[in-house]
């Protein structure tokens, strides 16, 4: 009669096996979940992004923050310039 391993040495390796296999279970699952988010992402195919605005697009223009009495000095002088006209209504 061939001696196998001590009862509790049979027992641990057998807990080891069941743990392995729920880990070789977890991977797998976990590597069909990510090839199948990659497949959708895959068949959506590139976004639309035909109404995005271009980075360079009017770069040369800069917004320029004033106080109120800035903005009316730099009316006044295009005014006086003849850039401007006041027009009454």
């Amino acid at each position: 009669k061939p001696m196998g391993l001590p009862t509790g040495l049979r027992k641990q390796g057998e807990v080891d096996e069941r743990r392995a296999r729920k880990k070789r279970l977890r991977a797998k699952r976990e590597e069909a979940k990510n090839r199948l988010e990659a497949e959708k992402e895959k068949a959506q195919g590139e976004p639309d992004r035909s109404e995005e605005v271009p980075e360079d697009y009017k770069e040369g223009e800069k917004t320029r923050i004033t106080t109120s009495e800035e903005f009316c000095d730099a009316v006044g002088k295009a005014l006086r310039k003849g850039e401007l006209k006041w027009e009454d209504y």
